[in-house]
């Protein structure tokens, strides 16, 4: 049974006892990659449903209780779309007012980083893969300054980090 747990630690070695997450707006979840990232006075959580194949957008203010906002993005089911067969983890970073959501993606022939932007989290732009190779999924991402993101890819045979817009 998967489920979304909270944690905490001051030093990075002791760690609290974990408190199970409530999530609201989907009795049948199933999570499997989530990244949560403060923004404001809210958290956000991009979650990837293993057996729905679906990115989700959840919020929380206590981080134990969260939200579902939309469902952000689902395959396109067309065979060369670079998200056309399925999708994985995706990460999130502010830029300026704006939220960049890279999101790893795959067609029959090849996987792809892929991105999207918004600043509601209600509607999305959406822009085509900025990394369409072989063998590549997204695992975290974070914002160096605003004209450079930080992230890292795993893919079959290495752990690479990539400087990208």
């Amino acid at each position: 049974n998967r489920g979304v747990r909270l944690t905490k630690s001051i030093d990075g070695i002791h760690w609290s006892k974990y408190l199970q997450c409530e999530l609201r707006g989907d009795d049948l979840l199933k999570p499997w990659h989530i990244d949560v990232q403060q923004y404001g006075d809210a958290y956000w959580m991009m979650m990837f449903d293993v057996d729905e194949n679906l990115l989700s957008c959840y919020q929380s203010v206590s981080g134990i209780v969260w939200d579902k906002v939309t469902d952000v993005l689902r395959p396109s089911g067309k065979r060369h779309d670079f998200y056309g067969e399925s999708l994985y983890r995706a990460c999130s970073v502010k830029v300026e007012e704006r939220i960049w959501i890279y999101f790893s993606a795959q067609n029959e022939l090849k996987s792809s980083i892929g991105l999207l932007q918004t600043s509601d989290w209600k509607s999305f732009k959406h822009i085509s893969p900025i990394i369409p190779v072989r063998y590549v999924f997204i695992t975290k991402c974070q914002l160096l300054h605003k004209d450079a993101i930080l992230f890292w890819k795993r893919s079959k045979k290495c752990i690479k980090r990539l400087l990208g817009l």
